[in-house]
């Protein structure tokens, strides 16, 4: 190889490592790259989510990361109750944000929303992702 074919090799080398580094270190992302995060399981959306807002983050923090992402839309902001949980038919929290993250299309189309419940302190206790595929 000659001389500049090795500095570019080497540039690229390094630049692909930084870029490696920041898409695997859950603390330097701010954004989700919405067409691999929607069609995810449901458990690795929430674990996507939890790297965006921890259990313990604050509900002003939470809306803070809300509104840094581009796609998303608050559905609600509830002060005075948290969300219904579908599976267990509980109420999570006492505050509670629903916020669609997007939709995708396989067969039919999918649209993603996501809960957010606080405690009475304001601190996130609990997520849930639900899929809704649009059949009609």
């Amino acid at each position: 190889m000659r001389k500049k074919d090795i500095t570019i090799f080497a540039i690229l080398l390094v630049l692909g490592a930084i870029a490696l580094f920041i898409y695997t270190n859950p603390s330097l992302k701010t954004h989700l790259p919405p067409a691999v995060l929607l069609r995810q399981p449901e458990a690795r959306i929430e674990k996507d989510i939890l790297a965006l807002t921890p259990i313990g983050t604050s509900f002003d923090d939470v809306l803070s990361v809300i509104d840094n992402q581009k796609d998303w839309r608050i559905r609600y902001i509830d002060q005075d109750h948290g969300f219904s949980h579908p599976e267990s038919g509980k109420t999570v929290g006492k505050m509670s944000i629903r916020v669609f993250i997007g939709d995708y299309t396989n067969i039919f189309m999918t649209s993603v929303t996501v809960f957010w419940g606080f405690d009475e302190d304001g601190k996130l206790i609990d997520i849930y992702i639900w899929k809704d595929p649009n059949v009609l």
